[in-house]
């Protein structure tokens, strides 16, 4: 059996390859899914119509919806955990299969933060509006430089041992 739920996933995953290779990433599928389901190397253009390999890998999280209901995806405990635990940089990719639309969320400062409040509350479920998420491929771009520079990965690393810390420290 085939639920609706996995042939919404399924659509979901099916887009974000196709997305990808415009976008300037490969789209590895995880094979043992605990988390994160592709692995995406990333590429910079050097002339047109040629791209070359960053060295950079992106750890890919996707999650789909479809209808008219209102558009928000959900992250549980085990998601959010996981994502923090990443030391290379982790994007949450949402995508409208209705209206073929991909969002994204990388973890950056803000995000860890929303996290750990999440984490750190009676909560089971963490809901994101997908209007609240990124949208469209310049601003994937800018955000995807932004975080996959080393200092801001050192940074980032920081400041979820400084929020540990505060958080096992009365």
């Amino acid at each position: 059996r085939r639920t609706k739920s996995q042939r919404i996933g399924e659509k979901g995953e099916a887009l974000y390859r196709e997305w990808a290779v415009d976008n300037g990433l490969t789209s590895q599928k995880v094979e043992a899914d605990y988390g994160v389901d592709f692995f995406s190397q990333t590429f910079k253009p050097v002339r047109a119509g040629a791209e070359e390999v960053t060295g950079s890998v992106l750890a890919v999280q996707v999650r789909s919806v479809e209808g008219k209901q209102r558009k928000r995806i959900k992250l549980d405990r085990s998601d959010a955990e996981n994502a923090l635990r990443f030391r290379i940089p982790y994007c949450l990719i949402a995508i409208d299969t209705s209206e073929k639309r991909v969002y994204h969320r990388f973890l950056d400062e803000d995000f860890l933060i929303e996290l750990d409040t999440f984490l750190h509350s009676s909560n089971h479920s963490l809901s994101m509006g997908l209007s609240s998420l990124g949208q469209g491929p310049d601003k994937f771009q800018t955000d995807l430089r932004r975080v996959s520079e080393q200092g801001y990965q050192y940074r980032l690393r920081i400041r979820k041992a400084e929020h540990d810390i505060r958080s096992d420290i009365p």
